[in-house]
């Protein structure tokens, strides 16, 4: 069965480049280290890793696993980070996104201030994110709340008035 720990590794080896790089930041052995790689290998039948004497790089189906493992391992570390703060008494996180055009002013920081002093059991989680793509992380559950641009708005907001009349429009249609 695969591991969490062979995850690591194999990221940690694409990372570093080589096994030499990695096996040092993972304090094991060089060979140990090839073999974790090698059982990863067998088990999930598939070549990861190509090799010469200078260079690592992915196969194909190693891309693939290099991707969904360092995303299951983020996922992993958010999950023990949320389970930490409810442990610790808190009662959730707020995960905001801003675009790039919205700039954190400090009335923004005073009203959030505020938000948080009123429920000590909540952080909040501040990141970047497209206006564009706002919408749908928050739909999806990756963020609560989304500061967007005023011209990004105004395009939603027509986009949902535009949505919302054709649903009146065939409401309002007698049968």
């Amino acid at each position: 069965m695969i591991s969490l720990r062979q995850f690591r590794y194999c990221i940690e080896v694409v990372d570093a480049g080589s096994y030499s790089r990695a096996a040092k930041k993972l304090y094991i052995a060089q060979s140990a280290l090839s073999r974790q790689i090698k059982e990863l290998e067998s088990e999930g039948q598939a070549r990861l890793l190509t090799r010469d004497a200078r260079h690592i790089g992915l196969t194909p189906a190693g891309q693939v696993f290099y991707e969904r493992a360092r995303r299951i391992l983020d996922d992993i570390e958010e999950t023990v980070r949320q389970t930490r703060h409810v442990g610790q008494g808190a009662r959730g996180i707020i995960r905001l996104l801003h675009s790039s055009s919205v700039t954190l002013t400090p009335a923004i920081g005073a009203v959030l201030n505020r938000l948080l002093a009123q429920f000590p059991g909540v952080s909040l989680d501040i990141s970047k994110g497209s206006s564009e793509n706002q919408a749908a992380d928050i739909e999806e559950g990756r963020a609560e709340l989304g500061l967007i641009s005023p011209r990004a708005a105004s395009a939603m907001v027509a986009a949902f008035t535009q949505a919302f009349v054709r649903e009146m429009n065939a409401l309002a249609t007698p049968a």
